[in-house]
């Protein structure tokens, strides 16, 4: 009778214990994932820049705009990059553009950029990319903008937009090509 009523007082402690927990780290909780998200993305994408900026360096030649979907594979084929770089969370791919977020061929490649996606948790990692490099209003990036080179050009750091160019709305990692 004993064993059993150690064991009733056992498992109220453990729930306790586990309420307490959560109620202490509550948001910890809660944005642990799409922090490690916005973390894995940041890093790629600062992978990339380092690579294109070597490629740049070692090969004498800016990369083009117009290399858009190939910029990736030309810094692969470099040996710029060991393996071709996707965005971690989703998988897509990561596209080289200019200022204006523009592909024409005589203009230089001023930022890589990736699709997040158009759900909760792609706007999670999109305010957290926000936050982490210093936003000083993260919730600016959530306002939907259509002249993505106006956003980019007053914002030469790496962040996150939510693109009204696509329907339905789509949040996008950047990063400046030094």
């Amino acid at each position: 009778m004993s064993n059993v009523l150690i064991g009733i007082i056992g498992v109220i402690l453990f729930i306790g214990l586990a309420l307490a927990g959560a109620l202490i780290l509550g948001d910890d909780f809660r944005t642990a994932t799409s922090s490690s998200k916005a973390a894995a993305v940041t890093q790629t994408m600062q992978q990339v820049v380092a690579a294109a900026n070597m490629f740049q360096l070692k090969k004498g030649r800016q990369l083009m705009a117009s290399e858009h979907s190939t910029a990736i594979d030309t810094l692969v084929a470099a040996k710029s990059l060991k393996v071709a770089a996707v965005n971690p969370m989703n998988g897509a791919a990561i596209a080289l553009v200019n200022q204006g977020g523009g592909i024409d061929a005589t203009s230089p490649g001023r930022f890589f950029y990736t699709n997040l996606g158009t759900d909760t948790v792609a706007r999670d990692v999109c305010r957290q990319i926000e936050e982490t490099m210093g936003s000083a209003d993260a919730d600016a990036a959530m306002v939907p903008v259509s002249d993505w080179g106006a956003r980019t050009a007053s914002n030469r750091r790496m962040g996150c937009l939510l693109y009204s160019y696509y329907q339905p709305a789509m949040y996008q990692a950047y990063i400046p090509l030094n």
